[in-house]
């Protein structure tokens, strides 16, 4: 009759019994809550593992923008750097081909004539183009950076030629006294131009008589070349 009875016990009661067997007899010390923990702890550990992965990438990509930040600024200097020099150097250009009007130290030049009766000739005794063009040739290799005559701006297409007792500038007559007007070196121009026993100025005074003075000055103006150059032929070669 007892053994009729246990032989209907639910199975599954034979299986919980069991398992509460194992976890209280065979594993008196485990904690099934700190098994959760466990877990958890597990868990936090791999979201922070790939929160830290994450946050290095980050970094990583804040670096590259930075670096490429850095490269682009770097470009927009050199641009700039190089819109300035080519600012500067069409300015240079400019000033050369005396498209603009120019201040500065230098000398002022007058020359004229010579007036005295003497025993030379009336052709030998007036200012010829060729001792105009002489005296911008030594002024030019003393370093002038600006050259003009009687208002008139010298370039490197000026012409200067002789009508008689007076010279034509670039199609327009000019008469003595002729003023020249150099910027550069004061000392310089002078020392070389005027007062060197060498320079074609003092030829001119010492055996022709030709009233040639000078003087230095710290602001003279020169303006700008008021005739049109227009390239026809000439064109850029290419390398």
């Amino acid at each position: 009759m007892e053994k009729s009875y246990f032989l209907k016990v639910p199975t599954f009661l034979i299986v919980f019994s069991f398992i509460i067997f194992i976890l209280y007899n065979v594993s008196p010390d485990l904690d099934v809550d700190n098994m959760f923990k466990a877990k958890n702890i597990n868990e936090l550990r791999k979201t922070l593992s790939e929160t830290t992965d994450e946050i290095n990438k980050l970094d990583e990509d804040r670096k590259a923008q930075l670096a490429r930040m850095d490269d682009i600024r770097n470009n927009i200097e050199d641009i700039f750097d190089s819109a300035v020099t080519i600012r500067s150097n069409i300015a240079a250009l400019e000033a050369i081909n005396g498209a603009t009007d120019l201040r500065g130290p230098g000398i002022t030049i007058r020359m004229t004539d010579n007036l005295t009766s003497d025993s030379l000739s009336i052709n030998e005794k007036i200012v010829h183009d060729l001792d105009v063009r002489i005296i911008i040739s030594e002024l030019n290799a003393a370093g002038a950076e600006a050259i003009a005559i009687n208002g008139k701006r010298i370039v490197s297409t000026t012409e200067v030629i002789c009508i008689g007792p007076v010279i034509r500038i670039n199609g327009e007559v000019v008469a003595a006294p002729f003023i020249i007007k150099a910027i550069g070196d004061p000392e310089l121009l002078l020392g070389r131009v005027i007062e060197s026993p060498e320079s074609y100025a003092h030829n001119l005074k010492e055996n022709y008589g030709i009233d040639i003075m000078a003087i230095k000055s710290y602001d003279i103006s020169i303006p700008k070349n008021k005739e049109k150059f227009k390239i026809k032929y000439a064109k850029v070669a290419e390398e």
